[in-house]
């Protein structure tokens, strides 16, 4: 299987570009494109937008699930997909698509605070590198005051500049890859 792209002309100007889902076949012993299903599409000004790839990124990810794929040919179709628009950093994408909450749908990196069991910690532990701080994080209000340290805490890192990340938070605690990719 592999992905087919297709532009096609609006009647007012413009242009989209359509994704669909393929698989090479042999008809009369020739090689031959099969669609096999309708991906996704995105408008030629959305393209250009990075924050504005979300809404094409659900419809891909919403019509792959359609097609029984191994993790491996989602993985590769997802990363070919990718090259024409371009994804989030998979934490951050993860972390997106797993709450309902719109505020950060815009966001292409952050840093996240956890401590405990919170709900995407998981999520987390999979797919972000980590910093765990040598000492307890304390915080500061505006006028200086601090308050009591808070313990157990690590910070995530959602984004595609992990060497960045390595090099400052490391004087702050030890960075731990992600358990798995």
């Amino acid at each position: 299987m592999f992905i087919q792209w297709r532009r096609r002309a609006y009647k007012g100007g413009g242009e989209a570009l359509y994704a669909y889902l393929a698989e090479s076949k042999r008809v009369e012993g020739n090689p031959k494109s099969i669609i096999v299903g309708y991906l996704g599409s995105i408008s030629s000004t959305a393209l250009e937008c990075k924050d504005r790839h979300d809404a094409f990124w659900q419809q891909v990810r919403n019509n792959l699930a359609d097609h029984a794929l191994s993790k491996e040919d989602l993985t590769r179709l997802e990363e070919a997909i990718a090259k024409r628009v371009p994804l989030k950093s998979k934490a951050l994408a993860a972390l997106i698509s797993s709450d309902s909450q719109e505020w950060y749908t815009h966001v292409t990196e952050a840093i996240a605070l956890y401590r405990g069991d919170s709900k995407g910690l998981k999520m987390l532990e999979a797919t972000a590198i980590k910093c765990i701080p040598h000492t307890r994080i304390r915080f500061y209000k505006v006028d200086g005051e601090s308050n009591s340290p808070i313990p157990a805490c690590a910070f995530y890192y959602l984004g595609e500049q992990d060497s960045r990340f390595r090099e400052v938070f490391g004087s702050v605690g030890q960075c731990f890859a992600p358990s798995r990719q």
